[in-house]
């Protein structure tokens, strides 16, 4: 290490990004940016003067990503990051602070992924448009340096990757696998996913709509019968959506598919049920019909067994709720590909689950990380991964429903 870096890492400004991307009942995620290549450690603790576990990190890169587990759940911990070169951040720098969530009741029954907004094919990220068609860009985008292995490419296959490592039972991809709803962009996205070790399905977004194609490629690719349909796996129902206008991609929820989704879940009163649709109703848009959404959340707050509902399309991370608190929590997943780079991992519980969102640890995945968080004109971090409380919850089941194994 230079003097100058080592100078600049005493001053307090050679580590700058420092994110916690995610909390769970034993652990954290977090990721940094250092201001040359160079390893690191992060030193973490219960005790804020005594940070007495140090995790190093090899890599010599300037974009850090490090999980840290075996913590116990419902508990303050602390810690600091620098260059590896040094023994010990300086003890007059504060330290960072998490609380680990609290477990749900009850034993962990099986794991579950989602991934959303993926974008096959596409090969330029966060241009602003304006509404009049014929003015041009607000911002330029941002483009990766090697167009044969785009973005949107590296980023899914490294969530594949990363999902395949973990004990998911099944992903859910929750729309937008495409970009311009081109056969060849579905066939690209279905060859990545194929890669996945245990069963995924696809939900239809907004850019998977037919539009002026001579088929529904979705659809086709996927072999589709119906785009609205129920699994059923661990003593869970997920109940997936199609809220999208075939020909334009607008938000709609049909009376057919509501009138559905009401019977499925009167059906079934006791089983706990994940709701998954593209669109983030709670949130509300301007091309959501009024009658459509008021429906759907009636709808969502009278059947009890709603565990929650999955949504995508903002890009962003967000957890909602119903005026009140009296309904199921409503989960808004980043984008698979662009900051916050990563998936969502579910963990069911018999009394309850957990919701974690997972960065992705591929170099280049923390590299675009690092390039697309200046989106926006660098609002990105506030827009779109907004606070930890947004990518994480611990949530039990409504009271009498318990899942038995």
């Amino acid at each position: 290490m230079t003097n100058c870096l080592l100078l600049c890492l005493l001053l307090g400004v050679s580590v700058s990004e420092t994110q916690v991307i995610s909390v769970t009942p034993s652990g954290f995620t977090l990721s940094f940016t250092l201001e040359s290549r160079a390893p690191a450690v992060v030193f973490y603790g219960p005790n804020p003067k005594k940070l007495d576990s140090a995790l190093p990190l090899s890599p010599r890169t300037r974009f850090h990503f490090v999980r840290i587990n075996g913590l116990e759940p419902n508990r303050d911990y602390y810690f600091r990051v620098g260059a590896y070169d040094v023994q010990r951040p300086p003890a007059w720098l504060p330290p960072h602070k998490i609380h680990t969530l609290r477990a749900p009741p009850g034993k962990r029954l099986f794991s579950f992924a989602v991934m959303n907004d993926i974008h096959a094919g596409q090969d330029i990220n966060s241009v602003m448009v304006p509404p009049l068609p014929f003015l041009p860009p607000v911002t330029p985008g941002f483009t990766w340096k090697y167009p044969v292995d785009n973005y949107w490419s590296f980023t899914l296959r490294a969530a594949v990757d990363e999902i395949n490592q973990t004990d998911a039972a099944l992903t859910i991809v929750n729309g937008d696998l495409s970009s311009w709803y081109l056969e060849k962009e579905f066939r690209l996205a279905k060859a990545y996913l194929d890669r996945l070790t245990a069963p995924y399905y696809v939900v239809r977004g907004n850019h998977d709509r037919q539009g002026e194609e001579p088929k529904d490629w979705f659809k086709e690719v996927f072999g589709l019968t119906e785009t609205w349909r129920a699994v059923d796996h661990g003593g869970c129902r997920f109940l997936l959506l199609d809220d999208n206008n075939l020909k334009n991609g607008l938000a709609d929820l049909s009376a057919a598919q509501l009138d559905w989704l009401e019977k499925e879940l009167a059906a079934h009163p006791d089983a706990p049920a994940f709701i998954f649709a593209h669109h983030p109703w709670m949130a509300g848009g301007p091309d959501q019909r009024p009658d459509q959404r008021a429906r759907f959340l009636a709808l969502v707050r009278r059947h009890r067994q709603v565990a929650g509902v999955i949504n995508a399309h903002s890009h962003r991370a967000a957890i909602l709720r119903t005026t009140g608190g009296d309904g199921p929590p409503f989960i808004e997943v980043p984008s698979t590909s662009e900051y916050p780079v990563g998936f969502g991992f579910f963990e069911v519980y018999e009394g309850g689950w957990v919701y974690s969102f997972q960065g992705l640890s591929c170099p280049d995945c923390r590299e675009w990380d690092h390039m697309t968080r200046r989106a926006y004109y660098g609002n990105a971090p506030r827009q779109k991964a907004r606070k930890v409380a947004d990518r994480c919850l611990s949530e039990p089941f409504p009271t009498g429903i318990v899942i038995h194994p």
